[in-house]
């Protein structure tokens, strides 16, 4: 009897063991095969995203409903610069995807222009002594980072 229940653990121990592999196995399959890895198409149009996104919430500062210097401020700016540094940064830094090769000019135009768009409207709102210069620029900068998304922005690949 004492060998029966000796080996029927060892058979429910062994199955549990089987199972929570299998289960861990696939869960790791699941996981590499999930497209988590983005593609330099994707850095492109987060670029593209960034500018529309954070113009608008930069908004309410230029309409003085919020404070510029706050804890809201440094959290937003922080996190515009960083979002525009790796994506627009990313977008002009490296190859091209194949589609865009013939326009690699435009792209890097495009990603320079929108982080230095996103850079002088928070330098604008930071030195309201230089703000008609400072947004004068940034407008600038806004208007060609459009024309040249313009121009390939049918060539990349949305997800």
């Amino acid at each position: 009897m004492k060998v029966l229940k000796r080996l029927l653990i060892r058979a429910v121990l062994a199955a549990i063991v089987l199972l929570l592999s299998w289960f861990f196995y696939k869960r790791d399959e699941q996981q590499q095969s999930s497209p988590s890895v983005r593609t330099y198409d994707d850095y492109v149009q987060i670029c593209a995203n960034v500018l529309d996104d954070y113009t608008s919430q930069l908004s309410a500062y230029q309409e003085g409903k919020k404070m510029v210097g706050g804890t809201d401020w440094d959290e937003l700016t922080a996190k515009i610069r960083l979002e525009a540094g790796i994506n627009c940064g990313y977008a002009a830094s490296r190859q091209t995807s194949e589609d865009l090769t013939d326009q690699r000019t435009k792209v890097y135009d495009f990603a320079y222009s929108t982080a230095m768009a996103l850079e002088t409207r928070i330098l604008a709102l930071e030195n309201p002594e230089l703000a008609e210069i400072l947004n004068a620029a940034s407008e600038k900068f806004e208007d060609q980072a459009e024309t040249n998304y313009d121009s390939f922005s049918d060539q990349v690949k949305k997800r």
